[in-house]
């Protein structure tokens, strides 16, 4: 996999009136987190997050069968239309609190996919952080875009998704187990300083 260059993470999005974590009585937020390129380093922690099938089903849906291996992981890295981070603390590297994922299916349009927060992470607020930066890098991408599928029932992410500002199209018809989301990024309020114009696969 080639060195990919960090991508800001920090992206203006609407106050709530609740932080982003998997319930309105969720802690505070860590902190701010930022991106580091996904490598074959991080395979194996990745795994370890996504200890069952139910876990393997909400990470990436019915595409992959369990177990997740690192053949898995090293066969995805191969498609260049796939930016995959690891999400850190900006303020302690390598601490390692999630995984993203930006799938490019236009030129302006792109795809967040394989959203996780480490176990011990969740809970916490981190949610919104890691679905911040992750639209920071959208932008970088040059992405106006961005869409979504989420499981049918996974309360927690459909609500953390609609407070950032995705609006509900309803069920996949390709996939009746999914909900389609979508989120125009020229609607938002962004600092261009926060956004680097490389793409993060050079």
């Amino acid at each position: 996999m080639s060195v990919q260059r960090p991508v800001p993470t920090r992206f203006a999005l609407p106050r709530k009136d609740h932080d982003m974590g998997d319930s309105p009585s969720s802690q505070r937020s860590q902190g701010p987190v930022r991106l580091r390129p996904f490598t074959e380093d991080d395979y194996r922690t990745l795994i370890s997050w996504v200890p069952t099938p139910e876990a393997l089903v909400l990470f990436s849906g019915l595409a992959v069968q369990w177990p997740l291996t690192e053949r898995d992981l090293a066969q995805r890295a191969q498609d260049p239309e796939i930016f995959a981070w690891t999400v850190e603390s900006a303020t302690e590297p390598h601490n390692d609190l999630g995984h993203l994922e930006i799938v490019r299916t236009t030129p302006t349009t792109g795809r967040i996919a394989r959203v996780i927060i480490e176990p011990e992470s969740r809970g916490k607020g981190l949610a919104r952080e890691l679905i911040n930066a992750g639209l920071g890098s959208a932008l970088a991408l040059g992405l106006k875009r961005i869409d979504l599928n989420v499981m049918v029932g996974n309360e927690p992410a459909i609500r953390t998704y609609t407070r950032i500002g995705f609006h509900l199209l309803g069920v996949n018809p390709e996939h009746p187990s999914m909900l389609q989301m979508t989120l125009d990024l020229t609607r938002m309020d962004v600092d261009p300083g926060l956004i680097d114009e490389a793409n993060p696969h050079e």
